[in-house]
């Protein structure tokens, strides 16, 4: 880490330093040291690269920090951007599950995620998330069990799994 900080005060290339950033806020993202990931992505973004990826990378941020209505103002812009963004229709199909705030949303997004990349376990985890909150617990268990054959070692599909049987 400390290496690729320095680059960002070397010579570089003005895209170089643009790719730096966006490695370097990946990195903080999985530590959760998310106010310095955000400082990294945010400058992406104003400095004229409007990237999906980056956008996709803020709002998952700002929802870490309890800023759900930014989170989902940013995974929208992400969308305009690349309708594809698979993680973005995730995140934001999660989100909106996840705050109650639109279930019928939230599926439909989840469902562009999954139509996207159907083998993805986040994706198909978030999905049948989403049919649990909306009381569809056969759905629900299909996607979360076929997530998990995917990830079986994920502990957050695992809790999904065993809350939706419990229910």
């Amino acid at each position: 880490i400390e290496n690729l900080e320095l680059v960002l005060k070397s010579e570089l290339a003005f895209i170089h330093k643009v790719h730096v950033k966006m490695i370097l806020g990946y990195i903080y993202t999985i530590q959760e040291k998310y106010d310095r990931a955000l400082e990294l992505f945010m400058s992406v973004v104003k400095s004229g690269i409007e990237t999906a990826q980056a956008y996709a990378a803020i709002g998952y941020i700002m929802h870490k920090k309890g800023e759900v209505k930014e989170a989902i103002m940013n995974l929208y812009r992400a969308i305009e951007i690349d309708p594809k963004n698979a993680n973005a229709h995730n995140s934001l199909g999660f989100i909106l599950a996840e705050e109650n705030i639109n279930l019928d949303e939230a599926l439909e997004e989840c469902r562009k995620a999954v139509d996207l990349d159907p083998d993805n376990p986040a994706y198909l985890d978030s999905l049948g998330w989403v049919y649990y909150k909306m009381g569809k617990l056969p759905h629900a268990k299909s996607y979360i069990a076929r997530a998990l054959k995917h990830a079986p070692e994920n502990e957050e599909i695992k809790k999904h799994l065993e809350t939706i049987i419990n229910s």
